[in-house]
């Protein structure tokens, strides 16, 4: 609903965020309620973002890194154009304008231990159907905040599979196939980086939830956490190098 409802609703819940507490809830909807991203009531200046934890899903991951960026305190501040006030200063303020839009680019190298999926924390999976083989592919997904602009607020990019090889695969991306995202709320965005078996039904191997505004370029070593978001056991060894650039 809050992305469908357009700018004079979106303007409204800011400035009714400024000085009042809202708390959010997901879609009773199933079909809707996997596509929810919870940066869209965040950028509003939503304070209490409620989630499905039901089952382990990158809205979850997008939660646990959000919050991880302050030591996994609780709090973060809501963005500047809401606490000081911009909205009402300026009735004419576009979303794209208070804050300057980025294009993030990253590119997958290579992936050091990961886990093979029949390894696996995941309570919810009772198939029988993992096999010793494993087919390992990365998914990039950039969950951005509100926008004037008619773009998809969840950005996707996955890349080739690799068969068999976990201690440490290789992808190395060149520039042209690697993930490039146009990200209009810096403040807010969040990256999710995640790998999965496309063997064993898509199990997933080993995630990581980063903040847009915490990303640094150059070449960085991405830890993995399981899909509970604890990095314990054969996940305290799992991680990915990426190569990452921000214009």
């Amino acid at each position: 609903f809050m992305v469908r409802a357009g700018e004079n609703t979106w303007r409204k819940c800011m400035e009714y965020n400024s000085d009042h507490i809202t708390r959010t809830f997901p879609s009773s909807i199933d079909n809707i309620s996997k596509k929810y991203n919870p940066v869209i009531p965040w950028s509003m200046g939503c304070q209490l973002v409620s989630m499905n934890f039901q089952k382990p899903c990158d809205a979850l991951w997008v939660n646990d890194g959000r919050f991880r960026q302050n030591g996994s305190t609780g709090y973060v501040l809501k963005p500047n154009k809401i606490i000081h006030g911009a909205t009402r200063r300026d009735p004419h303020d576009n979303f794209g304008e208070s804050e300057l839009p980025s294009i993030l680019s990253l590119q997958v190298i290579a992936g050091n231990r990961l886990v093979h999926s029949r390894n696996s924390m995941n309570i919810y999976d009772q198939s029988d159907t993992k096999t010793d083989a494993v087919n390992s592919l990365v998914k990039i997904s950039m969950y951005d905040g509100i926008s004037s602009e008619e773009s998809d607020s969840i950005q996707q990019h996955i890349t080739r599979s690799l068969k068999g090889n976990l201690l440490n695969p290789v992808w190395n991306e060149t520039e042209e196939e690697c993930a490039k995202f146009k990200v209009s709320n810096p403040s807010m965005a969040t990256l999710v980086i995640s790998v999965w078996d496309s063997v064993n039904g898509g199990n997933i191997m080993g995630t990581s939830a980063v903040p847009f505004s915490c990303i640094r370029e150059g070449y960085r070593s991405v830890p993995l956490f399981d899909e509970n978001h604890m990095r314990c056991g054969q996940h305290a060894f799992s991680s990915l190098l990426v190569y990452v650039r921000v214009k």
